[in-house]
């Protein structure tokens, strides 16, 4: 059990250190997840992009509203099916994807240092 209980406690301090990282750049953790997400898997259904980030459609849509405010993404109606909305990376996102990537390698080193 006290294995469980180290990882949860390494998993809740690693996502402080995002967080703050993250916000010196301009961006919350949450939005640098979608962005990761995106990057790696391509355009994706909102609903897809929930699924993958573990969090309910509603709170996605809001995260995804503030995102394409922000210049992060564009959404466009499916082809296919008219009330799914996709969900693509602008160029914006593509040059903070640069930062998120160097400063997430540059936590990652500082947090196996000592291993």
């Amino acid at each position: 059990h006290q294995f469980e209980f180290v990882l949860n406690e390494l998993s809740r301090r690693l996502r402080r250190v995002y967080n703050q990282v993250f916000a010196s750049i301009g961006i919350s953790y949450q939005q640098a997840a979608a962005l990761i997400f995106l990057d790696r898997y391509g355009s994706q259904s909102q609903n897809e992009l929930a699924d993958r980030m573990e969090l309910g459609k509603a709170a996605v849509a809001a995260l995804l509203d503030r995102m394409v405010e922000a210049g992060f993404v564009r959404r466009t109606i499916s082809k296919e099916d008219g009330r799914v909305r996709i969900v693509h990376l602008t160029p914006a996102a593509r040059r903070i994807l640069q930062r998120i990537n160097a400063r997430g390698e540059e936590i990652g080193l500082s947090a196996r240092e000592d291993i």
